[in-house]
């Protein structure tokens, strides 16, 4: 099922494509002979997904770039054994509290992996009852966990920090929309009664089942899209994952709650870029996506970088298309989108102008001087309103066609 993709790829992007696709999938590796192998480990690095290929790598790196690259690698591994370890304490201390959890997203992925300590994580992400909030809470502080003063205020989770780790307790499984999304809420209820046993680098923790995973990678990544940007590390979870089924127990277990959610089209194109570009399992019920959407939603991932970390810019893009509440990309021009993102804005900063709407222009100028001061600080990305629409007009084009949350 692989496709040309010279007319989208650099030679290091290819060639990080064959050492992911030999580290996670067994293909054979042959680098051409004249690789940058400089940029391929800065692309991996800003894919977060440098773990994966280096093994594969190092008997082809200059000695002076592997010399520069080995300290970043071992870094990574230490950061992950780290953090492994924090989900084993997690599991000790909730279990002995009598406080039912489950772990989400990062350790829990990394069991799919050929190599789970090469799966880079940032954080320790776990989900609890809501009528367990105060008690764990409590248990955190008793711990010296120092809670975030800004999470507090919000709706879904609470971080805590200790030992430079972030702890982040969910109540809610993190990314879903608020507002007219009752069938994958519906299809969520239930994470905690419903985890399992995991035993993951060695550490006991509890996790999501497997639909309830599934799921949340999705929304989870599908969030992180259509809002900064993802990097290879998000897609690769996903295809680690499905690729962990016989094309049959995927579709069993996922094809219709898939489609009550509104993410069938998503799941499918994710499969297949990975069939295509990445030699994962190929699977009949995503052969006949778009090469053009495979193609555009890899660029996309190239442009971004794990979280948008690639262009500053992207989060501004966001704004301008997707409806943070339904979590759907909107159909309506640029210049509509901007001027609702700035009324949003000026009646955040000014709630006196809800009631008082033809008044809202001054709201505009009251945020607009307040992003040239934050810009000026280097606080705020350089806004560059001509380039900014072409470029939301562009992902909005392309992640239409994965129709998010529709029905």
């Amino acid at each position: 099922m692989a496709i040309d993709t010279q007319d989208v790829l650099s030679p290091e992007q290819q060639t990080l494509l064959d050492a992911l696709s030999a580290g996670l999938f067994g293909a054979p590796f042959r680098p051409a002979g004249n690789v940058n192998w400089e940029a391929v480990l800065c692309e991996a690095d800003a894919q977060t997904v440098l773990p994966h290929i280096f093994r594969q790598v190092s008997p082809f790196l200059p000695q002076a770039v592997q010399g520069a690259w080995t300290p970043k690698y071992l870094r990574l591994l230490g950061g992950n054994l780290r953090i492994s370890a924090s989900h084993g304490r997690l599991h000790t201390l909730l279990t002995d509290a009598g406080i039912p959890y489950a772990c989400l997203k990062g350790c829990v992925s990394a069991q799919y992996y050929p190599e789970p300590g090469e799966r880079v994580m940032g954080d320790v992400d776990f989900l609890i009852d809501l009528s367990d909030r105060q008690r764990t809470h409590e248990l955190l502080l008793a711990q010296g966990f120092v809670p975030d003063p800004q999470s507090i205020r919000h709706a879904h989770h609470w971080t805590y920090t200790q030992d430079s780790i972030e702890w982040e307790m969910h109540w809610c499984a993190p990314g879903l929309p608020t507002v007219d999304a009752e069938e994958i809420h519906g299809l969520l209820d239930g994470v905690v009664q419903r985890a399992r046993p995991l035993c993951v680098n060695g550490i006991q923790m509890m996790g999501p089942c497997a639909l309830h995973h599934g799921l949340i990678l999705l929304v989870h990544t599908a969030n992180h899209l259509t809002a900064g940007g993802i990097g290879l590390r998000h897609l690769l979870d996903w295809l680690l994952f499905e690729s962990s089924f016989s094309e049959e127990e995927f579709l069993s277990l996922f094809a219709q709650p898939l489609k009550q959610a509104g993410l069938w089209q998503f799941a499918r194109t994710l499969t297949a870029l990975g069939c295509r570009y990445f030699g994962s399992p190929d699977r009949a019920y995503c052969q006949d996506t778009s090469p053009a959407l495979t193609r555009g939603l890899l660029q996309d991932i190239f442009d971004s970088g794990n979280f948008g970390s690639k262009d500053e810019n992207r989060m501004n893009q966001a704004k301008l298309m997707r409806n943070i509440e339904s979590r759907r990309v909107q159909q309506g021009g640029r210049m509509g989108n901007l001027i609702s993102l700035l009324n949003r804005r000026a009646i955040q900063h000014l709630p006196g102008l809800e009631q008082k709407r033809v008044l809202l222009p001054v709201g505009w100028a009251y945020v607009g001087v307040k992003y040239l001061r934050r810009s000026a600080r280097g606080e705020a990305p350089k806004l560059r309103l001509t380039g900014l629409l072409d470029a939301t007009k562009e992902r909005q084009q392309l992640y239409a066609q994965l129709k998010l949350y529709e029905h």
